[in-house]
């Protein structure tokens, strides 16, 4: 069973600096000291009960200092156990009479690189068949025909890992058609970041964020909202987003809102305060 000695050293090794620790714990005035004064000047004038009382109060405070000491490590375990994630840009690149495709798309490790990846491939081998079924000059079009693009931006260091994609297809007419990738993996939760768990970082409804949406592109002067519906409260208006330490940002495709010489849009909105 535990007495006052005993306590008294728990809180003696508890309570003394870790730095001096171990240098403190082999002079053994230091601790003789420490056991006078709790044993004989603080608990000695006590009563019985007293004493029960204050072997009570010494209990709690030695057992949540341990637990305090003990949860503190294991968020620093946890935080430990994820493995650093290593950055790989893979490039494709492919050139004929009539198309160009260069591209270089993100490889980290994580789930969403296949879809990435087979995006990319796909794409490319879509635009190449195209080509060959319908080279620019058969229908009076201007060529080569073309894709293009990469990453553009990337957050790796914290749990949701985030990577912005941007992208430009070229199959001949007056312009292209350019458009952006989200990949967001949550590294804690193990899978990837959905439009609920994105709302939920910034603490708002998907209504909230329309409401917000059409009020910040109503103060950039410089977009004519032509199509307000494109930023309504319906999921595939947001299924494209990025996710940073500070801020959760939504990009709306060309024509989603505004004439095509606005390009893609940005939408940006403060993420919550972390709790502790």
């Amino acid at each position: 069973m535990f007495t006052l000695d005993h306590y008294s050293g728990l809180l003696f090794l508890l309570l003394t600096d870790r730095s001096t620790q171990t240098a403190r714990s082999s002079e053994l005035t230091h601790f003789e000291e420490w056991r006078h004064w709790t044993c004989e000047t603080l608990v000695a004038p006590m009563t019985r009960a007293a004493r029960f009382a204050f072997q009570v109060v010494l209990t709690l405070i030695v057992g949540l200092t341990i637990y305090a000491a003990l949860h503190h490590l294991g968020r620093g375990e946890s935080g430990d156990s994820v493995a650093p994630l290593e950055l790989q840009l893979v490039r494709l690149r492919d050139e004929g009479l009539h198309h160009r495709i260069d591209v270089y798309y993100p490889q980290v490790g994580l789930p969403f690189d296949k879809a990435i990846k087979a995006e990319v491939e796909d794409e490319a081998e879509a635009l190449k068949e195209f080509a060959e079924k319908y080279p620019p000059q058969s229908w009076g079009a201007t060529g080569p025909y073309s894709y293009t693009g990469g990453l553009r931006w990337a957050s790796l260091d914290s749990d949701i890992v985030s990577l912005k994609v941007a992208l430009s297809l070229f199959t001949g007419g007056v312009h292209g058609t350019s458009y952006v990738v989200g990949l967001n993996y949550d590294r804690v939760a193990g899978r990837e970041v959905t439009l609920d768990d994105a709302l939920g970082l910034i603490g708002l409804s998907l209504p909230q964020v329309s409401t917000g949406t059409l009020l910040q592109l109503s103060q950039n002067k410089s977009v004519s909202l032509l199509f307000p519906e494109g930023a309504a409260a319906d999921p595939n208006n947001y299924r494209t987003f990025t996710i940073s330490d500070d801020s959760v940002t939504f990009y709306l495709a060309e024509y989603q809102v505004a004439p095509y010489a606005a390009g893609i849009l940005e939408v940006s909105f403060p993420r919550l305060a972390p709790r502790d």
